[in-house]
């Protein structure tokens, strides 16, 4: 194998096994984070979250990407750049903590939900520097020392933010612990830089206009990615009060862990994609129905399963505080299974280098999602109770826009009669899981989990749902994927 090649591969597998690792981590700390703050204190901090993830599209301005690829072409410009992009950060961060602070006033939020609000925003200017020497190493192929520094903060995040919590600190604490942890890691990320790389940041000035005229086509796609769920968080925000979003941000963080497989299956199947486009693109229609067969018999399942057992998965992790957002968490079930067609639809148009027509569809439906909240959290606080259902509801509305909209705008012919046969197949045999799952959903959590993952896969099977050739390929990765996690993991801690 090349040295190329060990690279990007040893790189790989660092960063698989680091993500798997922070993202236990930081799932653990929310955990107990929510239960000890309940729904109103959690609320507050994730608007303050969402507020701030909306600035940093804006302070970031899309430069991460710029750097990383700049960085990898011209190592000797890596100074110039991260200082330069450095200072273009600081300089945002200032103008926006301007206009948080009239948000924040408009909103009428108390002084201690602004001084929050604040202190969450330095930490969000302390992560875009981290973010930026992430970028550095990146392109530097040294992906090794990100993972270690986020690792290492992560794991200090969660023994201190717990540590405040049982002494009885509440959101303020909490921030504050946040804010430290990203000092920790951009310190922990320049010192990689110097002491590895001998990379000094310098600003200059004259190339500024140069880095943001050429951040620009990155920004509209960081904007589609980020302000999607944040925009409905603050659309929430301004119609309902902390609890709700609060029981809003809990069923999202279990959303969003459940999205980790399509994570999973995007890493594996990207490669072979951008690939066949250049050397077989003849065979992508055939490539694009195989994939969207198995995201559908992974997805499907998940949604379903999630819907069964919602009310007690919430109560099981975060207690009785949060029982509305197994309600959420129902509706949120369903979008699963219209996300990961999604990421492998935005997948498909990245490797045939028309990422621009999914940016545009990302993008109109984040702007959607303002009028739809608007139009359900009123309608879901008459019918339900529970006007943060909306927002699911709403979220829902526009991934099956997404679906709608990829599926016409990929090649005519591609996607045919035998695909929408087989998506009602997988999504039969997984109503008949439903069906017998649905008496033991309310026994402890594992038996109805265990119900649905021996039927499931059973009637695949049996059923013919899969063809043979898939079958093998699955069981093969699932191998292959151990094997590797297992070695990932002894990297890391090497």
């Amino acid at each position: 194998m090349s040295h190329s090649k060990e690279v990007i591969f040893k790189n790989a597998r660092v960063m698989l096994a680091s993500q798997l690792i922070t993202w236990m981590l930081t799932l653990v700390f929310s955990i107990i984070m929510r239960r000890f703050l309940g729904p109103e204190g959690s609320g507050h901090i994730v608007i303050a979250m969402s507020i701030w993830s909306i600035m940093g599209v804006f302070i970031g301005f899309g430069m991460d990407i710029l750097l990383a690829k700049e960085i990898a072409r011209d190592r000797e410009r890596a100074a110039e750049l991260l200082g330069t992009s450095y200072f273009i950060r600081f300089v945002f961060y200032v103008i926006s903590v301007g206009l948080v602070y009239w948000y924040s006033v408009a909103l009428k939020f108390t002084p201690d939900v602004m001084l929050l609000i604040q202190l969450i925003g330095l930490m969000a200017f302390l992560f875009q520097l981290s973010s930026a020497s992430s970028a550095a190493l990146q392109g530097l192929e040294t992906m090794e020392y990100i993972s270690l520094s986020e690792i290492v903060s992560k794991f200090i995040h969660m023994v201190f933010g717990i540590t405040v919590l049982m002494l009885g600190f509440r959101e303020l604490a909490v921030a504050m612990v946040m804010t430290t942890t990203a000092l920790l890691t951009f310190l922990m990320q320049a010192y990689f830089l110097y002491r590895y790389h001998h990379l000094t940041p310098r600003v200059r000035l004259a190339a500024s206009r140069t880095i943001l005229t050429m951040s620009l086509p990155y920004v509209a796609t960081i904007f589609g990615m980020v302000a999607y769920d944040e925009l409905s968080i603050q659309t929430l925000s301004i119609q309902l009060d902390a609890t709700e979003v609060g029981w809003y941000g809990a069923s999202m963080q279990i959303f969003g862990a459940l999205l980790f497989g399509a994570v999973i299956f995007n890493t594996v199947t990207f490669p072979p994609m951008a690939r066949a486009h250049k050397t077989n693109p003849e065979g992508m229609p055939a490539l694009l129905r195989r994939s969207l067969s198995l995201i559908l018999m992974l997805s499907v399942p998940i949604g379903f399963g999630v819907f069964a057992v919602a009310d007690q998965f919430i109560y099981l992790l975060f207690g009785a505080e949060f029982a509305p957002s197994g309600d959420i968490l129902q509706v949120l079930g369903f979008v699963v299974i219209f996300m990961y067609l999604n990421t492998l639809f935005g997948q498909y148009f990245v490797s045939i280098d028309r990422q621009h027509i999914w940016t545009m569809v990302m993008i109109v439906t984040a702007v959607m999602i303002v009028p739809l909240n608007f139009l359900f959290v009123p309608w879901s606080q008459r019918v339900f109770g529970i006007g943060a259902i909306g927002g699911a509801f709403s979220f829902l509305v526009t991934q099956v826009g997404q679906v709608v909209a990829g599926w016409f705008l990929v090649p005519r012919g591609t996607l045919d009669g035998k695909t929408i046969i087989h998506s009602f197949k997988v999504v039969a045999v997984a109503l008949i899981m439903l069906l017998c799952v649905w008496p033991f959903r309310d026994l402890f959590l594992a038996i109805p989990i265990l119900i649905g993952a021996l039927v499931y896969p059973t009637l695949i099977v049996l059923l013919r749902v899969i063809a043979p050739d898939d079958l093998q390929m699955v069981i093969d990765f699932a191998r292959s994927a151990f094997v590797r996690l297992r070695k990932s993991g002894a990297d890391t801690v090497n």
